[in-house]
């Protein structure tokens, strides 16, 4: 322990110096500061423990500089005047003095002063000798989770890792544990995902008891929903660090099971190896969910593949390597009706994707991949409605502007909307209500009629304007769709417009 005495007065610092001596309590360093100047280069280099200091040795113009020396460098002050006036006792009062003297001293003024004073600082070491002693503990804990050493668990020590949901809530899960009821209390070791807790003198019993307890705490407080891995005591005979990456496996199980759990090691099922690729009978019965549009199939499929796992536990990184081989195949589907193009749903498959790869539980991916796909089938068969619409009115169009063609065909407006002219025909007859030959010969007659009124054309040069080779033929039809010969059509119109 460092003493420094700043007084003036070399008969008083040799004084205060020979007491010091001669008491029981010993200074390991006794040293002396005669002005302002010394004083303040002993408190930086020395840094003591205990400080006699002079008031009246600090001009008013360096008090503030003096008080945040002390505060940065000396422990306990004691503080001597030689008038004991207000102003002095106000300062000791600044420095937060352990003690305050007033001149002459004597052995008797200082010796309960300094035991005191001594007696305190020895406690503030004892205790940081005590944080450095359990800092020094945790940091080999710390280091015996990540090396291993011949050091097992033993009996009197178990593990419980407690995962929050939410990984951005570790600093605050800690401080909670720091200060949660424990019945023995822990090593609380905080790491990026999780927390380790090394429990002493825990029975399998008391621990199961404890982890009950926590998780029903953190959920009445709002807190992060835990998953929580227990050593047991067959474990005593591993080291930490072994235990430690048993446990880590334990932790996949959150893929599996989600959230609020309580887990055994011992439980831990051996994930199994699997092919994660679609087979190509899986790849063609995919391709023909989507274009059928079967949702309560697909459901079925990832229901089965996904949730249920009769032979065992998969490798929870080969489910979600799986997992994107459908997405791979929900890509081409995308892409046959242009729906990568949609720039929302763009963005939901680069989310879905990342769903895939971070999400930490599975029956989470197992959903929000569903209604991706659910909102895939929709868009498509938006898709396919609008280019049925699009691909009918080109050929209408198309037959308005060529009806004049006796050539015209059903197999030549199909070739130009590139649909085959059974499809073409199929889908005019649904959306229509009308056949080929009834809307080309509907735009014909239409025509004709129009010519028969404004022009002074013969039939014969209607019929051939119209489309029809064959005069008599255009009649027989005209007549059809009308109920009079086109010669009595258009009489009837020439007298309807001389009334």
């Amino acid at each position: 322990m460092r003493l420094l005495i700043a007084d003036r007065d070399s008969t008083e610092r040799t004084g205060i110096e020979w007491l010091m001596n001669s008491y029981s309590i010993r200074f390991t360093d006794i040293r002396q500061a005669v002005d302002m100047v010394s004083l303040m280069k002993e408190l930086e280099e020395y840094k003591p423990d205990v400080l006699f200091v002079e008031l009246e040795m600090i001009p008013s113009t360096g008090w503030d500089v003096f008080i945040q020396a002390i505060e940065k460098y000396a422990g306990a002050v004691i503080a001597v005047t030689a008038e004991a006036v207000f102003e002095r006792a106000w300062q000791a009062t600044q420095l937060q003095a352990a003690g305050f003297l007033v001149k002459p001293l004597s052995p008797d003024q200082i010796r309960p002063i300094i035991t005191k004073v001594v007696r305190k600082q020895r406690k503030k070491e004892r205790m940081v000798t005590d944080v450095e002693i359990e800092k020094e503990a945790l940091q080999r804990q710390y280091a015996s989770l990540f090396f291993d050493t011949e050091v097992t668990m033993g009996n009197d020590m178990s593990m419980m890792i407690v995962q929050p949901e939410d990984k951005q809530e570790i600093k605050e899960l800690t401080e909670w544990l720091e200060n949660y009821s424990f019945a023995q209390q822990p090593y609380i070791l905080p790491l990026r995902e999780h927390i380790v807790c090394l429990l002493p003198s825990y029975t399998s019993e008391m621990m199961h008891q404890e982890a009950r307890r926590m998780e029903r705490e953190a959920s009445r407080r709002q807190e992060s929903r835990l998953f929580i891995v227990l050593s047991s005591i067959g474990y005593s005979s591993l080291t930490a660090h072994s235990c430690y990456e048993k446990a880590l496996q334990a932790l996949n199980m959150i893929f599996f099971k989600g959230y609020q759990q309580i887990v055994q090691i011992q439980d831990t099922p051996a994930f199994l190896e699997i092919d994660p690729f679609l087979t190509p009978a899986e790849q063609r019965a995919w391709m023909a969910m989507l274009e059928e549009g079967d949702r309560a199939a697909i459901k079925r499929w990832m229901y089965e593949q996904f949730t249920e796992f009769p032979q065992g536990f998969p490798e929870p990184e080969l489910l979600r390597i799986r997992m994107t081989s459908i997405l791979a195949h929900l890509r081409r589907f995308m892409q046959t009706y242009q729906l990568q193009k949609i720039s929302q749903m763009e963005i939901r498959y680069q989310e879905i994707f990342q769903t895939i790869l971070h999400m930490p539980v599975l029956f989470r991916i197992v959903q929000e991949v569903l209604l991706f796909i659910f909102d895939i089938i929709q868009q498509a068969q938006s898709q396919k409605e609008n280019a049925h619409g699009d691909f009918i009115e080109r050929g209408l169009r198309y037959i308005d502007e060529h009806f004049h063609r006796s050539t015209l065909s059903l197999e030549e407006v199909a070739g130009h909307v590139q649909r085959s002219p059974s499809y073409f025909s199929h889908v005019l007859s649904t959306q229509r209500e009308q056949t080929f030959r009834h809307y080309l010969m509907d735009v014909r007659v239409k025509q004709a009629k129009h010519l028969l009124s404004s022009t002074s054309l013969t039939v014969r040069e209607i019929a051939f304007a119209v489309g029809y080779d064959d005069p008599n033929y255009f009649s027989r039809l005209f007549k059809e769709c009308t109920g009079c010969s086109p010669r009595l059509w258009r009489n009837k119109k020439i007298i309807q417009k001389n009334k």
